[in-house]
C-alpha cells in the first residue's frame, strides 16, 4: 500500500484498439501500477504463478492496486480482453497475450458497500453465513464482500481454445461508505501456446478442463 500510495490516478479503460480512454461514469476508481522489480511484487507475483501448477505460467502483467471512494465503482467488465495484448515488458516485449487468471485481493479500507458482483455465476446458498458473500435475494447471483485478507481466484480463458468465458463478466458495486482497497494480479496466456499441455482430441481437451476446475477448487482455500 505504502508503495502504491503516490502512483495513484485515474483508471482508464481499454477498447478493442487497445486504446486507453478514462470513462468515469463507466469507471469511477483510481489506480495505481506497482514497480515490476520491486522484491515485495515479485514475491507476489510468482507466488501467484506457482499457484497456478500445470497450467500456462510463464509471467504476469505488473501488480495494480485499486482504490475507491464512496459512489465510485467499475461496472460490469471481463479481465479477458477481446483482442490479445501486446506486451511492451521488458520481458517478453512484443508478445501477444491475454489474461488467463486473475487474483483480486481486498487489502483494507472498512469500506460498505463496494461488493464485486458475478451476475453469471450462482449465488451464495442461501443458509451462509453472510460473512464473505451476501445472502441472494431477488434473483441475485454471486455478491462477495470486501473483507481486508481475502482475495478471489478465477480463470478467465477457455483452457480447450483460450477465448474468453462469459461467466467471468464481474462488477464493483458502488461503495456506499469507507475506502476499499484491492489488489489484482494478472497471469499472462501467450498466443499460440497451449494452457494445458498439447492439444488432443476435442473429448481429451474437455477431460483436461474439467481436470483443471477440480484441481483448482480443491486447493484454492479463503480465509
Amino acid at each position: 500500500m505504502k508503495l502504491g500510495h503516490p502512483l495513484f490516478e485515474d483508471s482508464q479503460l481499454f477498447d478493442n484498439e487497445q486504446v486507453r480512454t478514462i470513462d468515469k461514469p463507466y469507471r469511477s476508481s483510481s489506480t495505481a501500477f506497482l514497480p515490476y522489480l520491486d522484491p515485495t511484487c515479485q514475491c507476489i507475483g510468482q507466488r501467484a504463478l506457482k499457484f497456478l501448477g500445470f497450467v500456462e505460467h510463464n509471467a504476469y502483467e505488473r501488480l495494480q492496486l485499486v482504490r475507491y471512494y464512496p459512489g465510485q465503482e467499475y461496472n460490469l467488465h471481463s479481465d479477458w480482453l477481446a483482442r490479445p495484448k501486446v506486451s511492451r515488458s521488458s520481458q517478453d516485449k512484443g508478445r501477444e497475450y491475454n489474461r488467463l487468471a486473475s487474483f483480486f485481493t481486498y487489502l483494507g479500507g472498512n469500506a460498505t458497500g463496494g461488493e464485486t458482483y458475478f451476475p453469471f455465476v450462482s449465488g451464495a446458498n442461501i443458509n451462509s453465513d453472510g460473512t464473505k458473500y451476501a445472502i441472494p435475494s431477488n434473483g441475485q447471483r454471486l455478491v462477495v464482500k470486501p473483507v481486508k485478507g481475502n482475495a478471489l481466484f478465477w480463470i478467465n480463458l477457455h483452457p480447450t481454445n483460450g477465448t474468453g468465458d462469459q461467466r467471468t463478466f464481474h462488477s464493483g458495486l458502488p461503495v456506499l461508505s469507507g475506502v476499499k482497497y484491492g489488489m489484482n494480479v494478472w497471469t499472462k496466456h501467450y498466443k499460440l501456446l497451449p494452457i494445458i499441455g498439447p492439444y488432443k482430441s476435442r473429448e481429451d481437451n474437455n477431460n483436461r478442463e474439467d481436470d483443471l476446475h477440480e484441481n483448482l477448487r480443491k486447493n484454492f482455500i479463503t480465509k
